[in-house]
């Protein structure tokens, strides 16, 4: 596998390192709490502004959080930005990650309507990516640290997933919004889908 940055993944990389480090700076240096302004608020709260649709998936609670998130881009995402291109790889980020906390704030406003815990993270545009790797890429080798041996990638995308709906239908609260990755992952399937019929249309005219 390429692993050399392209284009769009190195934008997403230094956007998210550069939101996390401002944010973080502001917290801690200047005492100042950007959260409830770049977070992500149920909609139908007084703390809901819509310019949090787009700044909730680059930003992050933590370093950790950050690190999780653009693994994948760093390892992963060129590959499939060689793959669809630039333009595609911007719709891919973009539709699953404000895609994902969009359809989740909505669950969630319908299935506990009096909750107010923000969302934020990159993490439906890392599933979509996961997903969109999957598909476009199923029978590629990768090594999963701690595991010794490559496993193909359409294996490791189905166990995530699996992994996603278990954690979701335990219904713990653990702080990790699952029901958003499972969006992602739906929404990067449907991407690729409508993709792949264009393209098929297209070969046949």
């Amino acid at each position: 596998m390429n692993f050399n940055l392209t284009p769009i993944i190195k934008a997403i990389l230094i956007i998210n390192v550069a939101v996390f480090a401002i944010m973080s700076l502001a917290r801690y240096n200047m005492q100042i709490d950007l959260r409830p302004y770049i977070y992500l608020f149920p909609l139908k709260t007084e703390h809901f502004l819509p310019t949090q649709l787009v700044t909730f998936m680059i930003a992050h609670a933590g370093f950790g959080h950050l690190l999780g998130n653009m693994l994948p881009f760093l390892f992963l995402g060129p590959l499939v930005e060689q793959r669809i291109g630039p333009k595609k790889m911007i719709i891919l980020y973009v539709v699953t990650g404000m895609g994902s906390g969009l359809f989740y704030m909505l669950l969630k406003q319908y299935i506990s309507p009096n909750e107010l815990v923000p969302l934020v993270g990159a993490s439906g545009a890392t599933f979509g990516l996961l997903m969109a790797l999957g598909l476009y890429f199923p029978e590629e080798r990768i090594i999963i640290f701690p595991l010794p041996i490559p496993i193909k990638i359409k294996y490791f995308v189905l166990f995530y997933g699996a992994f996603e709906v278990y954690n979701t239908l335990q219904n713990r609260a653990t702080g990790v919004a699952h029901e958003a990755h499972l969006i992602g992952l739906a929404l990067a399937f449907l991407l690729v889908y409508i993709w792949s019929k264009k393209g098929n249309q297209q070969q046949r005219y």
